[in-house]
């Protein structure tokens, strides 16, 4: 929440405010309901009747709008949480915009596990309570947002294509190399994303393949971190249903790694008891 505290703080000083949030997909949700708190639901209950109270968070359809607390928020204030269009994402919020969208569905990802009130409360198992959700990439329908600005001819994208590091990158942490991640390649995460409808997915796609790309950002990237346009339709124009249409060229070692840390993790819950016990 210290970005929210950040844009308040920004809208004090400046006299602005803050009137869309838009979810670039379906696992990216953890804070949407405090952005409707702290700019919807104060606005609102404001004495200051000149202050603008229009403030709306746009998620895409498929799966953020399921979990329980977004689809809570929406039921609660339908006026400040709406649904994005998948085909026009931006024209059903702006009548001028400077970007180009679509929302890729049709593919699929891991349920949702809430997250302990107290994180330090049974961490271990909580943890190892994950790995068969991450595991299970199919269980419920997911999509995300790819954007294009107009003037710059950048695209931005998503969960769907893996971090980005470039060439000339000096580190690239583990768990990114267990990923797959490979500096100055972009990959698509099979690992973690599954297509569950292809002709949805395939046809998303064609629309991003059909932007005059020049340069390419994931929404997970460093500031000024970007492959070229060229690398980034190369790899759709190669797999054109985004993902999983064809086996990818090589096998990651992320669902090895996901065991070997599990039962790391297991050992040390061990390890810990056995101290705890014995002095």
């Amino acid at each position: 929440d210290t970005f929210i505290t950040a844009i308040a703080k920004l809208e004090a000083e400046t006299g602005l405010k803050l009137q869309h949030v838009i979810s670039q997909s379906g696992i990216h949700n953890m804070f949407l309901t405090e952005y409707v708190r702290v700019f919807g639901e104060n606005r609102q209950s404001s004495n200051n009747e000149n202050e603008s109270t229009s403030f709306t968070v746009h998620v895409p359809p498929a799966r953020v709008a399921h979990v329980e607390a977004v689809k809570h928020a929406m039921e609660s204030n339908p006026a400040q949480v709406k649904l994005l269009d998948e085909r026009d994402p931006f024209g059903c919020i702006f009548s001028e915009c400077a970007f180009d969208g679509v929302v890729l569905g049709g593919m699929g990802i891991h349920g949702d596990t809430p997250t302990p009130q107290n994180p330090d409360e049974n961490s271990v198992w909580f943890f190892l309570s994950l790995m068969p959700m991450l595991a299970n990439k199919s269980a419920t329908p997911h999509d995300e947002l790819f954007a294009f600005h107009r003037a710059t001819k950048l695209a931005l994208g998503g969960d769907n294509v893996l971090f980005y590091y470039p060439q000339h990158a000096q580190h690239v942490p583990t768990m990114m190399k267990l990923f797959g991640v490979v500096p100055g390649v972009l990959k698509f995460s099979y690992d973690t994303t599954s297509v569950l409808d292809r002709a949805k997915l395939a046809s998303g796609w064609a629309t991003v393949a059909a932007w005059p790309v020049e340069h390419y950002c994931g929404f997970h990237e460093l500031p000024g971190v970007t492959a070229s346009g060229k690398q980034f339709l190369e790899l759709v124009r190669e797999d054109p249903g985004g993902l999983g249409l064809r086996e990818p060229p090589e096998k990651s070692a992320f669902p090895v790694a996901l065991v070997v840390a599990s039962a790391a993790v297991v050992a040390l819950a061990a390890a810990v008891a056995v101290s705890k016990k014995f002095g």
